[in-house]
């Protein structure tokens, strides 16, 4: 699959080999502190065996595979917010500054106020 269109930090939008799937993850905000992610797979099915049979497993298959996907990112994101909270002093030059260098490790960079900063890895 490839990009064929995206507005950053709201949607994403792959398309398959020529053109016969398309899948949509997109940012919903439901309030200030609430966003809903959405992902909505479209396929152009070819409706003769014994691809049919295929079509019919990759779907129950896709249908437990996204569930645990986004109750990962779910997960991950619940806890990015957790730790952002718990480090939240408004107006002290030492407050940490929680950054996603990439999926999965969490860098979390302390800012003394002179321009200098400390890294812990958790």
């Amino acid at each position: 699959m490839w990009v064929k269109a995206f507005e950053q930090n709201r949607w994403i939008l792959w398309v398959g080999k020529e053109d016969q799937s398309t899948w949509l993850w997109g940012l919903y905000p439901q309030d200030e502190s609430h966003t809903r992610l959405i992902t909505r797979n479209r396929v152009r099915y070819t409706w003769t065996l014994p691809w049919v049979i295929f079509y019919l497993l990759q779907d129950v298959g896709d249908i437990v595979m996204m569930r645990k996907c986004l109750l990962g990112i779910k997960r991950r994101a619940e806890m990015l917010a957790a730790e952002r909270q718990s480090f939240a002093a408004p107006g002290q030059p030492d407050t940490p500054e929680v950054v996603v260098s990439d999926g999965h490790r969490v860098e979390v960079t302390t800012n003394t106020g002179a321009g200098n900063t400390e890294e812990k890895r958790s």
